[in-house]
């Protein structure tokens, strides 16, 4: 259901995007930058969609404010807050090429970007993996340019696996694989994923050493570890040889709801003489 706003304010909004449009034209624009993108920033929850639909504002977003160091931040909330709207998805029919091509550029991301592309991730790439083409080829013998973007957008997360516990991050994982393995084999889904898919496993077992936090482990990623055992146990076993320090693997692994998981890790703690960590599973940390 798209966002209403209030009655009385509707007519005031594209008053407000006019005197932006003006301020631009007018005034030098790092004088207005930041006062400019805060608005935006302000409105976005709350003004109608259209108003930010207007030729070339939001791509600024993405390709100028970005771009500063001193608008960085705040431009990263305005997406978070666009991206969390109830009519995201018309919007996202309306910006997803220039998005896709422009977020990919954001290499290494900082951290509130990580964070944002977890969420977009997780809400809008099933919706997005239709619009790929995995069997096209471009003159320079590369993928057409949105689907290679769309692949190194998702490589931003995966190839920055977090130091420290992020929810965000095993939720994107976790409804990542549950989609992956719903999908069928031809699926655009798991054809977007099979590109990057050993870097995700790779990036998913490395993640466990942040991801237990006095002795506690979130329900989340024991159910991200079960599904991951499920696409291929052995693959599992073969990337944990590639993991400095795999007691936190092995901790969660003890823990999966399979029972038989659970004792293929006690047998591979036993054998290479791995002390496992007594967790608590809980909803949240």
């Amino acid at each position: 259901m798209p966002v209403t706003p209030n009655i009385q304010c509707e007519n005031i909004y594209p008053i407000i995007f006019y005197r932006i449009e003006k301020c631009v034209i007018e005034y030098p624009f790092e004088e207005i930058q930041y006062s400019i993108i805060t608005v935006l920033t302000a409105l976005a929850p709350i003004a109608p969609l259209r108003n930010f639909l207007s030729p070339g504002l939001f791509d600024s977003v993405l390709a100028i404010f970005m771009n500063r160091d001193e608008t960085f931040e705040i431009s990263v909330q305005f997406l978070d807050r666009m991206f969390h709207r109830s009519d995201s998805e018309e919007l996202l029919d309306n910006v997803i090429m220039n998005l896709i091509i422009l977020l990919a550029n954001y290499s290494p991301p900082k951290k509130s970007l990580w964070h944002f592309l977890c969420f977009f991730l997780k809400r809008f790439s099933y919706l997005i993996a239709p619009m790929c083409d995995f069997d096209s080829l471009e003159e320079n013998g590369l993928m057409p340019i949105f689907t290679r973007s769309l692949i190194w957008t998702i490589r931003l997360v995966v190839q920055n696996p977090p130091e420290q516990h992020s929810t965000d991050f095993w939720e994107f994982c976790c409804d990542t694989l549950q989609r992956y393995k719903a999908a069928e084999k031809g699926d655009n889904f798991r054809r977007l994923y099979d590109h990057i898919w050993n870097e995700m496993r790779l990036s998913i077992l490395y993640s466990f050493h942040s991801a237990v936090v006095d002795f506690k482990i979130e329900k989340i990623v024991v159910e991200t570890l079960n599904l991951l055992m499920d696409l291929g146990e052995e693959d599992v076993f073969t990337t944990i040889q590639m993991i400095p320090d795999v007691t936190s693997i092995v901790s969660v692994g003890i823990c999966c709801e399979n029972d038989n998981y659970a004792k293929k890790f006690a047998k591979f703690a036993e054998e290479n003489q791995i002390q496992p960590i007594k967790l608590t599973i809980v909803d949240q940390i």
